[in-house]
């Protein structure tokens, strides 16, 4: 029912480099990013790096987080059910990113 510390923590402020890998996902609607990026820290080790959200973007939102391929391909796989139906904008993983992708 609590959300993972690290959601807090990414809705806060930005965090450094990518490691293995780079996993990010892009919603319709607020909410809906806060559930799947609750589902995506609570189902493997990755750790999240940004969460992109509000009016800039249109009511839009984006969760960025990284950790290891199999540990991003895991965590994705739960967090894009918990957006639920329609609201999914998009969603990549990118292995061995370039630093500056995350900036």
């Amino acid at each position: 029912p609590y959300p993972h510390g690290q959601l807090v923590e990414a809705l806060a402020a930005p965090r450094g480099p990518a490691l293995d890998g780079l996993a990010v996902f892009e919603t319709y609607a607020i909410a809906a990013a806060l559930r799947g990026a609750d589902a995506a820290l609570k189902a493997a080790e990755v750790h999240a790096i940004r969460f992109d959200r509000g009016l800039a973007l249109g009511g839009k939102a984006a969760f960025y987080f990284t950790g290891a391929l199999h540990d991003l391909e895991a965590a994705m796989e739960r967090a894009l059910p918990a957006i639920g139906a329609g609201l999914l904008v998009g969603h990549e993983i990118i292995a061995n990113p370039h630093p500056q992708t995350t900036a």
